[in-house]
């Protein structure tokens, strides 16, 4: 039985993807263009753009590095952020700007500026992110708005992923029912911690912690 997969280990695994065939993805769309005209300018184009977009994105990793080292200070994360705000407003709609925003929020919930981190994963939301992202996206929202005591909101934005059969499922269902537990519906909370190790079950995995929830729910109907 395998435990989670860290959202860290899932983000550099789609980062590798990205990098590994975003080249061949652009060749592809480029022979379809090809066949209507254009292909010259769109190879061009295209190949400029992702290029340079994954050249700005390594930028601002190396400005996060800089950030998150021991004795960095206040100037050195705001150069991160900007940096951020650069990539944004250059690429909004690249798979590698969803990836440093999501970044970006992670550590802006590391230092409990659950605003700020709120913000960023406002702004990736709003956006066609991903299929890869969507989920990880609302799991974060959701566990911001959890930390801010938005139950009600945290449980809407839930209501966005969990029809999905993907990686997080177990994890939104189990948010959920901490949800619950902290409204004092603990049967709505035991239904959700049960759907959670359900869907673990069927992916192969398996939380230990989350069987203690349950188990403290034991005789709750």
């Amino acid at each position: 039985m395998e435990v989670y997969k860290t959202e860290e280990e899932q983000l550099d695994s789609i980062k590798s993807w990205i990098k590994s065939n975003g080249i061949v993805i652009i060749i592809a769309i480029v022979g379809i263009i090809g066949v209507f005209g254009g292909r010259a300018y769109w190879q061009s184009y295209t190949h400029g753009n992702y290029e340079s977009t994954y050249i700005q994105f390594e930028q601002v990793r190396a400005l996060r590095d800089a950030a998150l080292a021991g004795k960095a200070g206040d100037e050195a994360f705001n150069a991160y952020v900007a940096g951020i705000d650069d990539l944004k407003q250059a690429n909004p709609d690249h798979a590698l700007t969803d990836l440093a925003v999501l970044k970006l929020a992670a550590d802006f919930a590391d230092k409990k500026r659950w605003d700020e981190a709120e913000n960023e994963l406002r702004w990736l939301e709003s956006q066609q992110v991903e299929p890869a992202l969507e989920s990880l996206v609302l799991l974060r929202l959701s566990q911001v708005l959890f930390q801010k005591n938005q139950y009600d909101e945290a449980l809407t934005v839930i209501s966005k992923a969990t029809s999905q059969d993907d990686d997080y499922l177990p994890r939104l269902k189990e948010l959920e029912g901490d949800i619950y537990v902290q409204q004092k519906q603990l049967p709505k909370a035991k239904a959700s911690y049960e759907a959670a190790a359900n869907a673990n079950i069927e992916k192969g995995l398996s939380s230990p912690a989350l069987q203690w929830k349950i188990d403290d729910l034991t005789g709750v109907e």
